[in-house]
């Protein structure tokens, strides 16, 4: 049942403010101001009815296996420490992203998480990290107009080589 309550808020949240995305003023001409936040409202409000539908048939169907299964203890599951090795990755991303620019380590931390949350195919990790690495980079040098770290040295030479 604790399932519920994030859909729940994320539905009362988007609704309060698409209903004062409304007041915004109408554009002469265009899209105008008012598109971008009503788009993600729009998106919020959707796909939390998307989770709210999931969540109940989620505890319908644990309430009904739990009438059963009263007599049997569940079995114990290992403990993952996926989640901390993931964060121990993503720090060190952070760390040597100043070394190595971004591109080269966005390219290493995708595709070694990637392999952290269970993508056994080498291949499909490489082409995963190398394919995401330059929708990011296109994303944030031509779409966004951002500038990313470039790194030192030889790395410098690297990522100024890919992004001109």
């Amino acid at each position: 049942m604790s399932g519920l309550i994030l859909p729940v808020i994320t539905i009362a949240f988007s609704v309060i403010f698409l209903l004062i995305s409304l007041s915004m003023p109408a554009p002469t001409r265009g899209v105008g101001p008012a598109a971008w936040p009503r788009t993600v409202l729009f998106s919020m409000l959707f796909l939390a009815i998307i989770l709210l539908v999931t969540e109940y048939r989620a505890y319908l169907k644990a309430k009904a296996e739990s009438a059963q299964l009263k007599k049997e203890a569940p079995p114990k599951q290992p403990y993952s420490f996926r989640h901390w090795i993931s964060a121990g990755v993503a720090g060190l991303y952070f760390l040597i992203m100043g070394v190595l620019g971004f591109v080269p380590s966005t390219a290493l931390f995708i595709a070694a998480l990637s392999r952290i949350l269970g993508l056994k195919n080498w291949k499909l990790s490489v082409l995963v990290s190398l394919t995401s690495t330059a929708a990011i980079t296109i994303l944030f040098l031509s779409v966004l107009g951002m500038n990313v770290p470039r790194g030192v040295g030889i790395f410098r030479d690297f990522t100024l080589f890919l992004t001109r």
